[in-house]
């Protein structure tokens, strides 16, 4: 086969595989994405061209758990 752009292109019907799903997109197009040295004053402020971050080569994280259900932050200080 060939190497899948996304972890969201694996299948539980046996049709893909993959030795660790986050790593999948890695390898995406037959690039070696972990290889990306793209200056970083080159890019914008997350960088998505500087290495590999997994899943999804995603580098911002939300942090839901500093809020209640509806949004709102359970301590105003730390919002």
């Amino acid at each position: 086969g060939k190497p899948l752009s996304a972890y969201t292109q694996l299948r539980a019907d046996g049709s893909t595989s993959s030795g660790c799903w986050i790593y999948t997109g890695v390898y995406a197009d037959g690039v070696n994405h972990a290889a990306n040295r793209k200056p970083g004053q080159e890019q914008g402020p997350v960088a998505p061209e500087w290495g590999w971050a997994w899943p999804a080569n995603r580098r911002v994280l939300y942090n839901r758990a500093s809020a209640d259900p509806a949004g709102k932050p359970w301590s105003e200080r730390k919002k």
